[in-house]
């Protein structure tokens, strides 16, 4: 890639060879001949530019110009110009930047006189400059900074077609992150370099029209589907779940607030894309492909589902092309709502910061999901910013499915979070056709298992057939009978004490399960031990006690691991019966022996 330095002289060989191609063409000025460029560049000012320089100047100039529309001479030809003229004229030093500025600058102040005699009303040049956002951001900036100086040159305006959230992070290693102390400084920057700031009206753009003839020209909605109402309202987007607001409730909503799909639709792209329209131009191509691999591999000309659900599929396309690492959460479970400390250490998600903590605490986010999404996102500046909106969509998608509030369900409602999770994983399936990586060939192998019918009997005879083959967990546990439910439980010597182990081939997942019931007093005081414990355990294990409100669940510690039974069962098994008997073991021993019994 070239220095700033050298993309400037590029510019200024790029434009001083335009005005030399409009002296050519339109005054048929002979723009290889020197004496002639040399009469015109001295007409247009008092102080004389040297032989040798201006010689080389419109050597190296005159080369792009010999015929119409050449191409303009790269930075790469500099030193063969260099050799060639030395070869002819003897020893001599190439242009600088400010004598190429001021070779321009004359031809510039030339061709405008000459315009003038041609027609008064003539102003000057126009330059459009597009794509710098598409450049690094501190590349982009060290180029506007430099080009400062050439948008200085008089009779010529300079059109900077610039994405500024793009470009402005560029200024960060100058100024560091922005904020409202440095927002001045920010602004201060762009300011000397532009004159006249004119922002593009997105807002007034009429986005529905757009959205809605898109997706029909894709085939997606129909016109009869658009106007069917939704679930979805005001009261969603603006109002926060823990509201106490009761004349906004649902119950008390009538058709007339509710959104219709087109509306839901609009809300659900502006919450991921925005109304940048390429944004949205990329969205609608990605579900249209989508689509088509979709009807591919399922030999069919048209998508059999029901509007409600190509509104949560639509939600899942703009979650997959704007926040690509929540759409991968999603894969891992699609039940946002089950989402949990458990989940991130599978994940790997980051702790939080101690002020992205603090915010939360402020802002009283107690959902276990919304912690986890902080977490996915507080190292990436972009979707920070926009968590909210994340959150927004991942809320409109629940509502879509299950017609009623969040604040409705809890992590704990199993029925209505295994409809999700079912509807929801169908759906991605759908999305993650185009979605490279695991994830998303996971995601179809976890889906497709659910239509065979997985044999738990032959799991616990096998694993006991491993496990049992260890002396030293023979003199821990006794067999157990296999029977053809999902969980086994093995006694450990105390009363109301127990390991479980659960197998959940739906959800790929494996838990060993240390239970006490009835007795609080027991896991309160190994609980205090609980640094020292997970010391023994690769897997960070979860700690789970009976909610004050209720008596229906057991106190608990949990290990879990991911296996992928449609691959591995019955065959691969091998690795993940020695980790069931490793955690079994390190439970009964290092436990219930040491913190139990002492």
């Amino acid at each position: 890639m070239h220095s700033p330095e050298e993309t400037l002289q590029q510019v200024i060989q790029a434009i001083t060879n335009h005005i030399l191609n409009i002296l050519k063409n339109e005054y048929k000025i002979n723009v290889n001949d020197d004496e002639e460029l040399k009469k015109i560049c001295h007409k247009t000012s008092d102080k004389k530019l040297g032989e040798k320089t201006f010689t080389t100047i419109m050597k190296l100039l005159g080369a792009g110009v010999v015929n119409v529309g050449a191409k303009y001479v790269g930075i790469g030809n500099l030193i063969n110009f260099q050799q060639q003229i030395e070869s002819k004229n003897g020893p001599v030093l190439m242009p600088t930047i400010p004598e190429l500025q001021n070779t321009m600058d004359r031809l510039i102040e030339y061709c405008w006189k000459k315009d003038k005699e041609k027609n008064e009303k003539a102003r000057g040049f126009l330059f459009f400059v597009d794509d710098l956002d598409r450049l690094d951001p501190s590349v982009a900036v060290s180029v506007l900074e430099l080009l400062k100086n050439v948008f200085e040159v008089e009779h010529c305006v300079f059109i900077l077609a610039i994405d500024y959230e793009v470009v402005v992070r560029g200024l960060v290693p100058k100024f560091g992150e922005f904020s409202e102390k440095n927002e001045r400084q920010f602004r201060s920057f762009f300011d000397k370099i532009i004159q006249l700031p004119f922002n593009m009206p997105v807002q007034s753009y009429d986005i529905q029209k757009y959205i809605t003839q898109a997706l029909k020209d894709i085939g997606y909605f129909s016109e009869e589907e658009f106007a069917k109402l939704t679930d979805i309202t005001e009261y969603d987007l603006f109002q926060s779940e823990d509201s106490d607001d009761e004349d906004l409730s649902s119950d008390t909503i009538s058709d007339e607030d509710k959104f219709n799909v087109a509306e839901a639709a609009v809300e659900l792209i502006t919450l991921s894309t925005g109304s940048n329209p390429r944004s949205m131009i990329r969205l609608v191509n990605s579900l249209s492909l989508n689509q088509i691999m979709w009807e591919g591999q399922n030999n069919t000309d048209k998508i059999s589902l029901s509007v409600e659900d190509k509104l949560i599929n639509l939600g899942f396309t703009c979650i997959q092309i704007s926040y690509s690492s929540i759409y991968s959460l999603l894969n891992s479970n699609p039940c946002f709502l089950k989402w949990d400390d458990s989940f991130a250490s599978r994940n790997r998600l980051p702790h939080l910061s101690d002020q992205e903590q603090k915010e939360a605490e402020e802002l009283d986010e107690n959902k276990p999901w919304q912690i986890i999404i902080r977490r996915a996102v507080q190292n990436n500046v972009y979707m920070r910013q926009r968590r909210q909106n994340i959150e927004k969509l991942l809320t409109l998608i629940a509502k879509l499915a299950i017609g009623k509030e969040l604040t409705s369900i809890s992590k704990e409602d199993n029925e209505i979070n295994d409809v999700l999770e079912t509807r929801f994983r169908k759906l991605l399936s759908f999305s993650s056709v185009t979605e490279a990586g695991l994830t998303a060939i996971n995601t179809e192998k976890k889906y497709s298992y659910r239509t065979r019918k997985f044999s738990y009997e032959t799991f616990w005879n096998n694993f006991q057939d491993n496990a049992f083959s260890n002396e030293d967990f023979k003199k821990l546990f006794n067999p157990r009978t296999p029977n053809n439910q999902s969980y086994l439980n093995y006694f450990v010597g105390t009363n109301g004490v127990k390991i479980t182990v659960n197998i959940a081939p739906t959800k790929n997942k494996i838990d060993v399960i240390l239970k006490f019931e009835n007795k609080k007093e027991i896991f309160d005081s190994i609980k205090k031990d609980k640094s020292e414990i997970q010391k023994y355990f690769d897997s960070e294990i979860e700690w789970n006690e009976i909610s004050p409100r209720s008596n229906k669940e057991k106190e608990k510690l949990k290990v879990s691991r991911d296996c992928i039974f449609n691959e591995d069962f019955p065959n691969n098994m091998t690795k993940h019966y020695d980790w069931i008997r490793d955690v079994m073991s390190k439970m009964k021993t290092e436990i219930c022996d040491k913190h139990i019994k002492k």
